[in-house]
C-alpha cells in the first residue's frame, strides 16, 4: 500500500508557475512536495474518520521570493492526479497560503541551497513502516536536483551523520509555517541547526 501511495506521489512535474505574488511566470527554485499519515488532521473531515488521513502538501518558492504553500486532507481517501502532482478529490479540505520572503530572508535560502552538504543530498529510501514521503526539487540555474524521500526518519543513523536532508526540509516546514501564521515547526526541527532560519518579512 505504502509503495503504491509512493508511486502515485510523484507526478508530473512543473518547470514554472504563475506565482500567486507575481501575475507572470516566474521559475522556482525550490518546491517540497509532502504526503505523511496525520491524525491530528482528521477533525477537517466531515465526519471525522477512524483512521489517520492523509495529507498532502506543497511548498514552492520562486526566484522572486514568492511562497505558495498548499495543503489539502484525503478524508475518504480518493486522489486525482492533475498538472500539478497527486491531490485528494475535488471537495476534501484544501488550502492555500502565499508568502513573500524579504531581499535578506532570500538570499539566505539561496545561498543555502547551493551548499555542497545540500548538493550532494542523495534519495533517502527507508525500509521502516513510516508513513512520511517527501519529493524535493531544486534549481541549480538550468540543472534540477531531485531528491525522493520514503519513509522519512530523523534520527536515522545516516541522517544524523548527514544532516543535510532534515535541515533541508526543516527550511521547508519552517517557510510553510510562517506562510499559513502557525508557526508549526516538528520537535526534531529544533534540535537540528537548519544553517540559518527563514522567518516572515515584516
Amino acid at each position: 500500500m505504502q509503495v503504491l501511495a509512493h508511486s502515485l506521489f510523484f507526478g508530473a512535474i512543473m518547470l514554472i508557475y504563475p506565482s500567486p505574488l507575481n501575475p507572470h511566470l516566474v521559475s522556482w527554485i525550490l518546491r517540497v512536495d509532502e504526503v505523511r499519515q496525520d491524525a491530528k488532521a482528521n477533525h477537517r473531515c466531515k465526519p471525522a474518520p477512524m483512521l489517520a488521513v492523509t495529507v498532502y502538501s506543497r511548498v514552492t518558492v520562486d526566484e522572486e521570493g514568492g511562497v505558495l504553500y498548499s495543503e489539502s486532507i484525503s478524508c475518504d481517501g480518493r486522489v486525482e492526479k492533475g498538472p500539478l502532482g497527486t491531490w485528494p478529490a475535488r471537495g476534501n479540505p484544501n488550502e492555500t497560503y502565499p508568502l513573500q520572503l524579504s531581499d535578506s530572508e532570500l538570499k539566505s535560502l539561496i545561498s543555502f541551497l547551493n551548499t555542497q552538504e545540500v548538493r550532494d543530498i542523495t534519495d533517502f529510501m527507508n525500509a521502516g513502516p513510516i508513513f512520511d514521503n517527501y519529493e524535493i526539487l531544486i534549481r541549480h540555474g538550468d540543472h534540477q536536483q531531485r531528491i525522493k524521500v520514503l519513509a522519512f526518519l530523523p534520527s536515522h543513523y545516516s541522517l544524523r551523520e548527514h544532516p543535510a536532508l532534515t535541515q533541508l526540509i526543516c527550511r521547508a516546514k519552517e517557510i510553510a509555517g510562517h506562510a499559513s501564521q502557525t508557526k508549526e515547526v516538528p520537535g526534531w526541527c529544533k534540535s537540528t541547526s537548519s544553517g540559518g532560519r527563514v522567518s516572515a518579512a515584516p
